[in-house]
């Protein structure tokens, strides 16, 4: 495998991986220039990034807003309320948990995460295989 530090393409047409829009310099495929997406031949995948965590005291606006309820606030960009992702802890140990109510769940002492990144897309097994 090889990893490329690129952003992902949306289309062949705009991908620094074909010659001139026309060939994928990796499959030796024509590629449609004028299609809005990229090519089901493509084997360029997304890999979820860690997303570090940082914390902040409390604004005086945010006090009076949330009163006694927190005293910390998260200063970098959090998971979409319930989803499931993979989290870095301070005690070394990577974990699947959900972001519920503004906390990752079973970490209510925000302190306890490093970083965390949305779970890779599920294993899809291809058909025709010779192993099923």
């Amino acid at each position: 495998m090889l990893a490329i530090d690129m952003e992902m393409p949306k289309s062949c047409n705009n991908c620094d991986m074909c010659y001139k829009g026309r060939t994928c310099c990796i499959t030796l495929l024509s590629v449609n220039i004028d299609s809005t997406e990229r090519a089901d031949s493509c084997p360029l995948v997304e890999i979820p990034a860690w997303n570090p965590v940082s914390i902040r005291p409390m604004t005086e606006e945010e006090e009076e807003l949330y009163g006694d309820e927190y005293t910390l606030m998260w200063d970098c960009a959090v998971p979409e309320e319930e989803q499931t992702v993979l989290i870095t802890t301070r005690f070394g140990t990577v974990v699947g948990t959900e972001f519920i109510d503004g906390y990752f769940e079973n970490y209510e002492d925000i302190g306890d995460v490093l970083a965390w990144m949305p779970l890779p897309k599920p294993y899809e097994e291809k058909r025709g295989s010779e192993n099923g």
